[in-house]
């Protein structure tokens, strides 16, 4: 995946000033599925760590409920365990240890036993997901708020390489998966830009609101 053109996260890591070395601050990253939250995660994390502050990324894929865990035609929020999320963030930001569930994209199981312990001090936490924005609780708690978009026919792209290498689908199952997500879960995640800080589409700024 091309990565984010290093200026534009300058100037979103710019849009933390004044950065601050005490307490842990919560910065958000949603978007559509493959639209690149995760590439720009990970940069957000290495500026500002060069910057001389701790970043910490975590995905909300991690509260993924196994396949056979929920109901067969699940929405996109019966697909995550929200409440176990929020309340994970919130000990996370209270500099408490928490247990972080393990989920598997190819088997599209939580792997009972390997929750990895995460625990901080100071600095920035980045969660995304494609519910980052959705939670009142977690846009309440966080400095700052990013949408991530790309044109639509380059997300499909992208979904149907990953469900191909990663989970081994066919092309109809791609197909008729990436259909059943544009109705029911795309909508609702579009509509989460409104909420965002700073909306990126394709490495550029398009709409920037400033941080609390």
């Amino acid at each position: 995946m091309k990565l984010v053109n290093i200026d534009f996260i300058r100037q979103v890591v710019d849009a933390l000033e004044p950065m601050c070395d005490q307490g842990i601050k919560l910065i958000l990253v949603g978007g559509c599925s493959r639209a690149g939250k995760s590439t720009l995660s990970q940069q957000l994390a290495d500026e500002i760590c060069d910057r001389g502050y701790p970043s910490t990324v975590l995905s909300i894929d991690s509260w993924i409920i196994g396949i056979d865990e929920r109901p067969k035609k699940s929405s996109v929020l019966e697909r995550y365990d929200l409440q176990q999320m929020v309340r994970s963030v919130e000990l996370l930001l209270q500099a408490q240890t928490v247990k972080i569930p393990t989920y598997d994209a190819k088997s599209r199981q939580r792997l009972v036993g390997q929750e990895k312990s995460l625990q901080m001090s100071s600095g920035y936490l980045i969660l995304e997901g494609v519910l980052a924005l959705s939670c009142d609780e977690l846009r309440q708690s966080a400095q700052l708020s990013i949408y991530v978009d790309i044109e639509d026919s380059l997300r499909k792209q992208r979904f149907e390489s990953f469900y191909s290498q990663t989970k081994g689908l066919s092309a109809q199952e791609i197909e008729d998966l990436f259909c059943e997500r544009e109705v029911e879960e795309v909508p609702l995640i579009k509509m989460t830009q409104q909420y965002a800080d700073i909306h990126c589409f394709q490495g550029k700024i398009i709409r920037f609101r400033g941080a609390t």
